[in-house]
């Protein structure tokens, strides 16, 4: 987390003007998204199995496609698997706010489904999309779950993130690295667990024990068709 601190105190001292609200320049969401969020989201993950894609990636599903600043995801069977989802955004009105929560409660419940489709025995409220909504230099982050019998809840999991706006600002610049840990944490938790319960599910496919027998193989549970029923509801 050491560089994700560096990235903060670069942009200080190299982009002061992107943190100086009073000034008559007025940063762009790439201004912000290049500068100082973008080296901090590569930093945090860089020494993990979660894999970043930028750019304004898609990501598509059965119905739809979405535009996304940061698609993160795990790589299992050589396929990215989407696990969660950033956004960067310049001003934070209340309508902006509105929308853009809007489309990442669509982009997570598109995971989930996406990652039920593929991997139908994973039960489907244990898998949870963590998003970071970002505007300017505050974030929000998300975490959106399947709630059964028929709903998708995203609720807020911490204080707003915030970069300091002066580099004097130790107490904020600790609690923004405290932010970025759990989020870092529960993302690459998340892409564990799914690994993790990929390759249980092919280790007891492939089981040749004959004390198992031929139902406990082949007959993992399949909640596939359950998520499409209750979210169809």
């Amino acid at each position: 987390m050491q560089l994700s601190y560096a990235y903060s105190m670069d942009a200080f001292y190299t982009k002061p003007n992107l943190l100086d609200f009073s000034s008559a320049h007025e940063p762009s969401e790439q201004d912000f998204n290049v500068n100082i969020w973008g080296p901090i989201i590569e930093a945090i993950f860089s020494n993990t199995i979660v894999q970043v894609k930028s750019g304004d990636t898609v990501l598509k599903s059965f119905d739809r496609k979405f535009k996304i600043d940061y698609r993160l995801g795990v790589i299992i069977n050589q396929k990215f698997i989407d696990i969660a989802n950033i956004e960067v955004g310049r001003k934070a009105t209340a309508t902006k706010v509105k929308d853009d929560h809007l489309k990442l409660l669509l982009e997570a419940k598109t995971i989930i489904q996406k990652a039920i489709s593929s991997f139908s025995f994973i039960y489907p409220p244990s898998f949870i999309v963590t998003s970071f909504h970002i505007c300017d230099i505050k974030g929000d982050l998300l975490q959106t779950s399947f709630d059964p019998p028929s709903n998708f809840t995203t609720e807020r999991t911490s204080k707003r993130v915030r970069i300091p706006l002066s580099p004097n600002h130790s107490e904020e610049l600790a609690l923004l690295s405290q932010q970025l840990i759990m989020y870092k944490d529960k993302v690459e938790n998340m892409a564990t667990f799914l690994k993790e319960e990929v390759n249980k599910a092919l280790d007891r496919r492939s089981s040749f024990d004959p004390i198992l027998g031929a139902p406990y193989k082949k007959n993992l549970r399949n909640y596939h068709n359950w998520l499409i029923k209750k979210t169809n509801n």
